[in-house]
């Protein structure tokens, strides 16, 4: 069966159709991916901006419970920590001869 020349333009319509449907869906994936990089980059710049700020706790919030305030008395000298002794018996700072 011999096929005609209306069969082969149909062949190469379609052909040419598939192709830039193709070529076109192409352009579309990348369009939306380089549309969605650019969103991703947008985000991170804008995130320190939208970010809500951290408050510092008010006075009070860092006041202890009323039953555990200790009274000093503002006469007496606050003493430093006396230094842990060595494991091997001499007092630091103190060279031997």
């Amino acid at each position: 069966m011999r096929h005609g020349p209306r069969s082969l333009v149909a062949v190469l319509i379609l052909t040419a159709l598939s192709l830039i449907a193709l070529t076109l869906t192409g352009l579309m994936e990348w369009i939306s991916a380089v549309l969605f990089l650019l969103m991703e980059f947008v985000a991170e710049f804008l995130r320190p901006l939208l970010k809500p700020k951290r408050r510092r706790p008010s006075l009070a919030a860092k006041a202890p419970p009323h039953g555990a305030i200790r009274r000093l008395n503002p006469r007496r000298r606050a003493r430093g920590r006396r230094p842990s002794p060595c494991r091997h018996g001499r007092r630091p700072g103190v060279l031997s001869a």
